[in-house]
Parts: structure tokens; sequence; C-alpha cells
């Protein structure tokens, strides 16, 4: 009888970009083809603003901290051999936005981009799958 190979997936939910990088980096250098890393608060607003940890950071506005945030993760993500292995949700984060989610909202507008995305297709039911938080 053949033997079934079945591994199991990782996926690791990060708040921002290269959180999970610097936390779990040794877990996705172990494991590089069987981990995905799911980033959530990745979202440029429409209008361009500058936030006081822009300004902190040295960047002019939020997009350019964006496209510099977004390009150092791809070079992260490229280094550990994850590349297309990661799903931004492109949720703002809170110096974006307008109003301040409470939790609830903010819990339902995570589901909602997750609904959205393939992470369903990824831990099909034929996978087995370890979640990892940063």
């Amino acid at each position: 009888m053949e033997e079934i190979n079945r591994k199991k997936t990782k996926i690791i939910f990060s708040p921002h970009f290269d959180d999970a990088i610097f936390s779990l980096g040794g877990t996705i250098l172990l494991h590089p083809e069987e981990t995905y890393i799911v980033n959530i608060f990745t979202g440029n607003p429409e209008e361009m603003v500058t936030s006081w940890w822009d300004k902190k950071c040295g960047f002019e506005n939020s997009t350019e901290a964006m496209q510099q945030r977004r390009q150092e993760d791809d070079e992260a993500m490229e280094i550990l051999g994850m590349v297309a292995k990661k799903i931004d949700l492109n949720i703002l984060e809170k110096q974006y936005r307008k109003k301040l989610n409470n939790k609830e909202e903010l819990i339902e507008e995570i589901e909602k981009k997750l609904d959205h995305s393939n992470i369903k297709k990824i831990i099909g039911s034929s996978f087995l799958c370890e979640i990892f938080l940063p």
C-alpha cells in the first residue's frame, strides 16, 4: 500500500510587514515550502497622508512608507524562499484610518478579507494546519 505523505501547512498571521520574518524566521526557514504568511495591516490609504509614524521613520507620506515597507517585506520573503507564499489583506493601519474600528468591526473586516483571499484553498480539507502568531 502506498504511504500518503501529508505535510503540515503552517500559516503565520502577521500584523505588519516583517513581523513574521523577525519573530518566526527560524520556523519559516525550517519549512519554507509548507509555510504561508498572512500580513494583515498592509493597506495604503486612497488619499496620501503623512502620519506621525511616517515622519518619525523618515518618510514623506503614507504612499512612500507603505511602498518601502512592502519592498522590504518582499526582499526578506525572497531571501527565505517564500516568493508567492504570502497573502496581504491590505487593511489600513491605525494611523491611516479615518475612524478607529472597535474590536468586533476589525475582526469582521479581517474575516471578510480572508474570505476573499485564497487562504481557504491553502488550508483545504486535505491539509493539516498549524497557525502561528508572532
